[in-house]
């Protein structure tokens, strides 16, 4: 668990960031003090983790601090690996735009752009905020090989910050998957990607398939 300190320290940051460019400005807002007071707490009253204090964000136990403009986005990209792994990037924008272009391994490679609530969107950018992520380095020993790597960017008006996660590496701050798992379900890319322990996709005539390591598309016997 982290000091209640840091955990204020995060809100403050988020502040901070909005605040950073002349055209920015931020949503009126209850003391930094006071949201820290209000997230979950742990055991015997301990204070929350980051993790803790971007899912209290993301689900509406705390509010959004910051109103962050429409071009303003979060973009996830997920690499290869030694097997099958889906290689995508998928970006969610202030205003709940979604674009996806998946490179392989994927159902659907270049679909039409989606949307999710705005509201939703603006609660992921600003829950990356409260849990730190603007102060996170790189993660990228490799503890274990074939794993695949993410790299999660934020961008606001010229001012962003990237991380790069090898996710072979042990010891990495539970917020960071959590915030790349979040991308994923946020802008619900699941249907664009394989499903499945064989790493389906059924096609439009109900045809399914799944990937070998070089990529190639294997059709599925009936039944799988």
């Amino acid at each position: 668990m982290l000091p209640f300190a840091v955990v204020v320290g995060a809100f403050a940051s988020a502040v901070a960031w909005h605040l950073r460019a002349p055209a920015r400005r931020a949503a009126p807002s209850r003391p930094a003090a006071e949201l820290g007071a209000s997230l979950p707490r742990g055991p015997a009253g301990g204070a929350p983790g980051m993790a803790a204090a971007f899912a209290a964000v993301l689900d509406g136990r705390l509010p959004a601090l910051v109103r962050f403009p429409d071009d303003a986005s979060i973009t996830l990209s997920r690499d290869a690996c030694y097997g099958t792994c889906p290689v995508y990037t998928v970006r969610i924008f202030g205003s709940g735009r979604v674009e996806f272009s998946g490179e392989r391994n994927v159902c659907e490679a270049h679909p039409a752009p989606a949307a999710v609530p705005r509201e939703r969107a603006q609660r992921l950018l600003n829950g990356l905020l409260a849990a730190g992520f603007e102060t996170m380095p790189d993660y990228l020993r490799e503890d274990r090989t074939d794993a695949p790597g993410a790299t999660l960017s934020l961008s606001d008006r010229g001012h962003g910050h990237t991380v790069r996660h090898y996710l072979g590496m042990e010891g990495v701050p539970e917020q960071l998957p959590a915030f790349e798992e979040a991308v994923d379900r946020v802008s619900g890319d699941a249907r664009w990607l394989p499903v499945g322990r064989e790493g389906a996709c059924t096609g439009p005539d109900g045809r399914r398939h799944a990937f070998d390591r070089t990529g190639r598309s294997v059709p599925l016997p009936d039944g799988r």
